[in-house]
């Protein structure tokens, strides 16, 4: 008859399964007996006679081999309890969306963890809403992973993507930005632009010696408009008239007057006190403030077509693009009463729209001066043209 095995002994009981506590992740039973002390004198079958024991009692997780192939592994943690939190971690952290197979790589255990031992920790997290799943990025692709929302990983992508490129039209931009929603992109730039993270450049070509605002797209770029690079042309046309009106005895204060007109003519107000179309002389009226050219403004400030500024500010102020509270308040240069007076009376003559911020108190005191309000709790972040307003 053969030989009843002889039962382990309490210490070779508890060195297994202490042995299996310290394990940094599953083990088979090869693999636990490497980590055991050969004065133990134990065997494989008999490990494996524990862990067998210590599944049916509930103390020991099983786990499927690492490879379609390998043996099976045992753990003192179950498989969510061990991955769940650093795979959380990671998602987090990342700024595109990831396949299980990347993020298999990424987490960094000291042991190597596989696909499918990630893929239903993601099914999951995605059923709880933890995490969002992505189409793959190539045709023979995998789905990829992401715990933050398409508009928020849609934001720092753009943003990369303009650095990268230093400008783009919004066409162009939604081709760049392969499998996106075009109308999340352009609502997302909106945004950006409202926040002065994102700016809308003009497209201006040369042409006879003038430049010429084109019905291109503007380009959408990370850098705020610098006004002087459009005006180059400007600027060397005045070095060129201006030194022969002066050796024809034309005075400065002539000049400047011409040039008040010629910008007021395109749509820049600059305030320019007048009496009977003659610069007003000397020191000014009481409560009268410095112009740019030194000649005295009305205290009350100057009257400003908000709505031509729009149009100045967007070339697509027409088909509703947004203008930013922000924006047009620099370019109009009037106190915020007064803009903000001039915006709601817009507002209720149809001009207008009036976006409306929809938790107001969560901006600072400073964010809060800068949009309209009017003086009943509502706050609006910007302005758009209404259809028919021309």
């Amino acid at each position: 008859m053969p030989k009843a095995p002889v039962p382990l002994t309490d210490e070779q009981l508890q060195s297994v399964l202490q042995a299996l506590t310290s394990a940094p992740a599953p083990q088979t039973a090869a693999d636990l007996l490497k980590r055991l002390p050969a004065s133990l004198g134990l065997k494989r079958p008999q490990v494996e006679e524990v862990l067998a024991a210590g599944v049916a009692e509930g103390t020991v997780v099983p786990y499927p081999g690492a490879t379609a192939k390998g043996k099976p592994r045992y753990w003192h943690q179950t498989l969510v309890a061990w991955l769940t939190p650093p795979l959380r971690a990671l998602l987090s952290a990342a700024t595109e969306p990831l396949a299980a197979a990347s993020l298999a790589k990424q987490l960094t255990l000291g042991v190597k963890v596989t696909e499918a031992d990630l893929q239903p920790l993601l099914d999951q997290l995605c059923l709880s809403g933890e995490a969002h799943r992505y189409p793959p990025a190539t045709a023979k692709g995998k789905p990829r992973y992401a715990t933050r929302s398409p508009a928020e990983l849609l934001q720092p992508a753009i943003i990369r993507l303009l650095t990268t490129k230093g400008g783009l039209p919004l066409a162009k931009l939604v081709s760049a930005l392969k499998g996106q929603d075009p109308g999340l992109v352009q609502q997302t730039v909106q945004q950006l632009c409202q926040e002065r993270r994102l700016f809308l450049h003009p497209v201006v070509a040369k042409s006879a010696g003038k430049s010429v605002a084109q019905p291109a797209a503007p380009l959408i770029k990370t850098t705020p408009i610098a006004p002087l690079e459009f005006l180059d042309e400007v600027r060397a046309a005045l070095r060129k008239t201006v030194p022969p009106l002066q050796a024809a005895g034309v005075a400065a204060e002539e000049l400047r007057r011409a040039l008040v007109q010629l910008a007021t003519e395109v749509g820049i107000p600059l305030a320019f006190a007048a009496t009977n179309g003659s610069p007003t002389q000397g020191h000014g009226p009481t409560g009268a403030v410095p112009s740019p050219l030194g000649t005295p403004v009305p205290a009350g400030g100057p009257t400003v077509d908000l709505v031509v500024l729009m149009r100045q500010l967007n070339p697509r102020a027409d088909q509703g693009a947004l203008i930013g509270v922000g924006d047009l308040r620099r370019r109009a240069g009037l106190s915020k009463e007064e803009f903000d007076r001039q915006a709601l009376a817009l507002a209720r003559a149809g001009r207008v729209s009036l976006h409306e911020h929809d938790f107001p108190a969560s901006l600072n005191p400073e964010r809060q001066a800068e949009l309209i309000t009017d003086g009943a709790g509502r706050y609006y972040t910007g302005l758009s043209l209404r259809q028919g307003e021309v």
